[in-house]
């Protein structure tokens, strides 16, 4: 300050604001805001996919200080994060905005559970994923389903039986799984009859029988006895085999 030949006091000098720190990665400076006077402004801007959420600078307040930084807040939603085993996507959802919708389909060929589209939400988040059905079910020629099993959402259990003579070996149903695939089908294997045994001397088997199962059938021959010898008040027989 200078004193003048009026003996008054030139005007008080002014303080500018100090260099501005950007605190948020997001704000970046549209221009040099170093040694701003108080009053001033200072623009700043948002990246792509980014706007300001109120006006679009900060100030020099009267006390050389600067007011709250603009916050940066999302227009769009990037590209969603999908389990690719359940969904894809049907279109390209590459920065959508916010409130638009993005087209989804069943990787494993089920049906869409509501919601049946992605919906880009404030604040550049994507709503919860869709779920699927499991496909139509497809089932060995030995099984045979009891209850109607299409559409299935995912736990849902479709109880199976086998065949005719045919034994099951496994879980009796087959399950809808998170991931809208169908668990591993049950075998069925045929049931293996006990081993054969003859009791009494008059049949034998012609062949092993050890491994027949039901509706098999297994051979036998009948021994033959003849005498061999005869004396007076005693005979005596033999056996011999008759093929």
């Amino acid at each position: 300050m200078q004193c003048l030949p009026t003996t008054a006091w030139s005007s008080l000098p002014d303080c500018t604001c100090p260099v501005p720190k950007i605190t948020q990665s997001l704000v970046t400076l549209k221009e040099n805001c170093n040694f701003k006077k108080r009053y001033e402004h200072c623009a700043v801007g948002c990246p792509q996919g980014y706007a300001i959420q109120t006006d679009g600078a900060f100030a020099c307040l009267p006390n050389a200080t600067w007011s709250s930084l603009p916050l940066c807040v999302k227009t769009h939603c990037s590209l969603p994060t999908l389990d690719r085993e359940i969904v894809k996507e049907e279109e390209n959802c590459t920065f959508k905005k916010i409130g638009d919708t993005c087209r989804v389909q069943c990787v494993q060929g089920g049906r869409l559970l509501v919601p049946k589209n992605l919906t880009c939400l404030r604040g550049g988040n994507w709503s919860s994923f869709p779920r699927c059905t499991c496909p139509i079910l497809t089932i060995s020629n030995d099984l045979s389903v009891l209850q109607d099993c299409n559409d299935a959402n995912p736990g849902f259990q479709c109880f199976v039986e086998c065949k005719e003579t045919l034994k099951l070996n496994g879980k009796n149903y087959i399950l809808c799984m998170n991931n809208s695939k169908w668990s591993v089908q049950p075998k069925c294997v045929k049931t293996v009859c006990p081993n054969l045994v003859l009791r009494g001397d008059l049949l034998v088997l012609k062949e092993v029988c050890s491994a027949k199962t039901i509706g098999d059938k297994c051979q036998s021959r009948l021994q033959k006895w003849r005498k061999f010898n005869h004396r007076k008040g005693n005979g005596m027989l033999k056996r011999f085999s008759v093929e």
